[in-house]
């Protein structure tokens, strides 16, 4: 079944939005909208899930230097997370020791 748009009254405004991470015009009915559709949408989710924040700008395809600083971000929070787990791990061991 084609998608179909959904009627509009007399009431109902169009709004042009620029999509925050490909920075292409699109027009729609919800003022709060951010990006043009689904795959702008799961690309910022991507970036915000593992930077941890929006971007500043218009980011555009996710290639390039963008990647690379996802990756590094990947493995520091990864060693991070390792780091921390021996660090409970000795501090365990050692109130055992103790006791």
């Amino acid at each position: 079944m084609p998608k179909t748009k959904r009627p509009r009254g007399k009431r109902s405004r169009n709004v042009t939005i620029l999509c925050e991470w490909c920075g292409e015009q699109r027009e729609t009915s919800r003022q709060d909208t951010r990006t043009c559709g689904d795959r702008c949408r799961a690309r910022m989710k991507f970036y915000v899930d593992y930077l941890g924040y929006a971007p500043d700008s218009i980011v555009g395809p996710l290639t390039g230097q963008q990647g690379v600083d996802l990756e590094l971000h990947r493995l520091i929070t990864q060693e991070q997370r390792r780091r921390a787990a021996a660090s409970a791990e000795r501090a365990a061991y050692l109130a055992r020791k103790e006791v």
